[in-house]
């Protein structure tokens, strides 16, 4: 009985302990979060009232006193609190308390606050508020405090903060409101941003602005992140601000070729230059799968697609009803195929795997690939996006592709829209129609297409009739036609888009800022490093990053 009762002690004693300490921690949460938003109002009062600078004026003694006289109760009372904390504290420079006078006289004028409170409230804000806030005070704006302390041994960006103080109005007050700062406030930002890393150093490296980007999205998210406004980021959230902040770099360093920066290129042991192969795996989430399903052998599922081919001899396209569980089943064994070195040709593919150019295997590979249901998801982005491109579109000038399309646009259906879209991307990113699209005769078949059109490598969407009004769409890969004729527009995308992923191609040069922007905005495929185009840039290409944040600040706006 005396263990139990021990016990119990203990485990009372154990339990008071943890409620003290979780108590204990709450409490010093709660006076932090305290402390953060008093820090926040203080930053927004001075914010919200501007800096009004004024000139020392010696007057005669009799006149101050009988100035003096006429002073009411309550500015008195401020005056003589003010006058008591002065004269222990260090003399400040006689700008700083000019400054104090102004914010305390402001502080009278307003009636709802108690005289006596609103006196010992300006008191502290005049006081405090330039240390509190790490905002330069009135007399040291000539010679402004360095945005970083360097630390020893520690490179100066790692401790790189902005000095919001030298933002325009509209950025700060963006920041605290937490909305989108209007574009010319965020141009002056990025100009004031560079500035101050240019102290430091004349030609910050893209990976030392990524880091202060970073630094400032982690911060400040809402107000400049890449995020729309139903909350989706565009890869880290960096890009556009890392673009804009990049530029500004190599634009102040133009004319000083001495400090621009030259990457070596990589070389093998006999000197040649090495160049970066294509990235296959980018955006994909399951492009080498080595788990065979439950049950299964390599064996049997050979014989399976074997079953499949032995289906498309007999019923043709007709059978990809049937054989879309079956190639769910083999999806490993396909991705083993298309990864192979050097990649089979698209004809021995279909004669392999028949179904994966119908409609339904086209998709369900793709969305096994990359987690993507990519009809769904672009029917879904040309409703809720596309009104804002076409919105924006509308607003261009001198852009006569753009002008054309919109002159030829009837919006009557969702596929109207879809093809308007798809042809407004080609005509803002100056990349030829036919990078993408190719038109043919209204009756012309798959064979007739073949002998008279002559056919690139790499994917093309085949409209029969007017480009606007298509009345059917092929597609072709590697000079031969693989799919169709189907109807709805929006399929036929899908299809073209998806084939780049599903046979690891890479995005043509003449039509990469177009599939890159379908793939960024329309589909949410956004990795950080990599490139599907041919000429790699390493990250986000910055005509596409320029398109997006247009976009999203005219989404913002409009909200």
């Amino acid at each position: 009985m005396a263990s139990v009762d021990y016990l119990r002690e203990f485990v009372n004693e154990r339990l008071t302990a943890a409620a003290e300490e979780i108590f204990g921690v709450f409490k010093k949460t709660i006076v932090e979060y305290e402390e953060e938003i008093g820090r926040q109002r203080r930053l927004l009062d001075v914010v919200r009232k501007p800096e009004i600078k004024l000139q020392i004026i010696e007057l005669p003694q009799q006149h101050i006193s009988k100035e003096e006289e006429e002073v009411p109760a309550e500015q008195q009372l401020c005056i003589q609190e003010r006058s008591s904390s002065l004269n222990q504290e260090e003399p400040e420079p006689p700008q700083i308390k000019e400054e104090q006078e102004e914010l305390c006289t402001s502080q009278e004028e307003h009636s709802s606050i108690d005289s006596n409170s609103g006196a010992v409230a300006s008191l502290v804000l005049s006081l405090n508020s330039w240390s509190s806030l790490n905002i330069p005070s009135p007399s040291t704006q000539s010679t402004p405090e360095m945005s970083v302390t360097a630390l020893p041994n520690r490179p100066w960006y790692t401790n790189f903060r902005v000095d919001w103080d030298r933002m325009p109005t509209g950025i700060r007050t963006a920041a605290l409101s937490l909305t989108r700062p209007s574009p010319p406030d965020r141009r002056e930002m990025v100009k004031a941003v560079v500035d101050q890393m240019r102290e430091h150093d004349l030609n910050p490296s893209r990976a030392v602005c990524h880091n202060i980007v970073r630094n400032i999205i982690r911060e400040y998210p809402r107000s400049f992140a890449d995020v729309d406004r139903n909350g989706e980021f565009v890869g880290d959230g960096c890009s556009s601000l890392l673009l804009q902040i990049k530029t500004r770099v190599e634009y102040k360093n133009r004319n000083n070729p001495l400090s621009r920066r030259r990457r070596k290129r990589r070389s093998d042991s006999e000197g040649r230059t090495l160049s970066r192969g294509p990235v296959d795996q980018y955006g994909c989430v399951r492009w080498e799968p080595s788990d065979l399903p439950s049950g299964e052998t390599e064996a049997t599922l050979e014989d399976v697609r074997r079953q499949m081919v032995t289906i498309h001899s007999e019923e043709g396209m007709a059978g990809a009803e049937r054989a879309v569980k079956l190639l769910e089943k083999t999806y490993t064994i396909q991705r083993r195929y298309l990864n192979m070195t050097p990649p089979p040709a698209i004809s021995d593919v279909k004669k392999q795997w028949p179904f994966l150019f119908a409609q339904r295997g086209m998709f369900s590979h793709f969305l096994h690939l990359t987690d993507i249901s990519v009809v769904a998801k672009l029917t879904e982005a040309m409703e809720r996006k596309g009104d804002t491109i076409l919105k924006l579109c509308h607003k261009l000038n001198k852009n006569p592709g753009v002008e054309e399309v919109l002159a030829n646009y009837e919006p009557n259906t969702a596929e109207d829209k879809a093809v308007c879209i798809i042809l407004l991307l080609l005509a803002y990113f100056k990349e030829a129609r036919d990078a993408i699209i190719l038109q043919a005769d209204p009756f012309s078949t798959a064979a007739n297409i073949q002998r008279t059109l002559t056919l690139p490598s790499t994917p093309r969407l085949i409209v029969s009739g007017e480009v606007m009004k298509p009345r059917a769409w092929m597609l072709s890969i590697e000079g031969q036609v693989v799919m169709g004729p189907h109807a709805n527009f929006i399929n036929g995308i899908a299809a073209v888009f998806a084939s780049y992923y599903n046979f690891n191609l890479q995005y043509p040069e003449e039509a990469a800022c177009t599939l890159e922007f379908i793939q960024r905005c329309f589909l949410g495929i956004n990795p950080e490093n990599g490139s599907k185009a041919e000429k790699a840039r390493g990250g986000i290409n910055p005509h596409v990053c320029t398109l997006m944040r247009k976009l999203m600040d005219l989404e913002w706006m409009s909200m």
